[in-house]
């Protein structure tokens, strides 16, 4: 009679599992080296030992958040201003003391820059009064002394009508003698306020009956102008 198969299920093999042999006929078991769970039972996660203990409370930490809340928040917001208020205290004096030097530096120019105005403006009012003043013609003699004094200040215009009537006129008329003043250049040397000395190069074309031909005068002069009413005038030349 033949031999029915064996058909009892085998059981799963787990992974890491040792095979085990079946004993043999008359020999016992050997014992597993650990026991077995039944291979279709539901494998279940390991678990922390705190799993089934009681929940503990863990107070909150704040996290690191910078800014004006984490400084509101620690208490430090004075602690941390402490270490810079001197480097502002010093920062603050070196932006007052760079604002004096530049309003300084400023005012210096707009200073020097008025000055300039003012002693161009002087020196141009002197070169139209240098050609009146020191020109003249016998011809018309006190037309010429009166459009003069235009240029002049009260003080100095009594003292150069004397001077040209006075000094000057006879000898024009006697010798029929004109003049006609070039300034050839002129400029501010010194500027006071209303006041202003300007340097003067003029040159003088002199005839007269006792010259046989045109004679030519250099001469430096030395202009005090000053400031009336708005306009330059010449208050003293001094020749050089």
């Amino acid at each position: 009679m033949a031999k029915r198969p064996d058909r009892t299920p085998r059981r799963r093999r787990v992974a890491g599992q040792r095979s085990v042999e079946r004993p043999r006929a008359g020999q016992a078991p050997e014992p597993a080296p650990y026991p077995l769970a039944p291979t279709d039972a539901p494998i279940e996660p390991p678990t922390s030992p705190l799993a089934n203990s009681d929940p503990v409370d863990v107070p909150r930490t704040e996290t690191a958040r910078p800014g004006v809340l984490t400084a509101v928040r620690r208490g430090g917001w004075r602690r941390s201003w402490v270490p810079v208020l001197p480097a502002l205290a010093v920062l603050g004096l070196v932006l007052a003391v760079l604002a004096f030097f530049l309003h300084g530096s400023y005012a210096d120019d707009v200073d020097r820059r008025d000055s300039t105005r003012t002693g161009d403006a002087a020196a141009k009012a002197a070169r139209a009064g240098l050609v009146a003043a020191l020109s003249y013609d016998y011809r018309h003699f006190d037309a010429d002394i009166e459009k003069a004094e235009a240029f002049l200040t009260p003080t100095f215009k009594d003292e150069y009508h004397k001077t040209s009537i006075n000094s000057v006129r006879r000898g024009a008329i006697r010798y029929k003698a004109s003049v006609q003043a070039d300034v050839v250049a002129a400029a501010p040397i010194s500027v006071n306020g209303d006041r202003v000395t300007v340097l003067a190069f003029v040159d003088q074309t002199a005839t007269n009956t006792k010259l046989s031909a045109p004679r030519i005068d250099k001469n430096r002069v030395r202009v005090q102008m000053r400031e009336v009413d708005g306009h330059w005038l010449i208050d003293q030349l001094d020749p050089i």
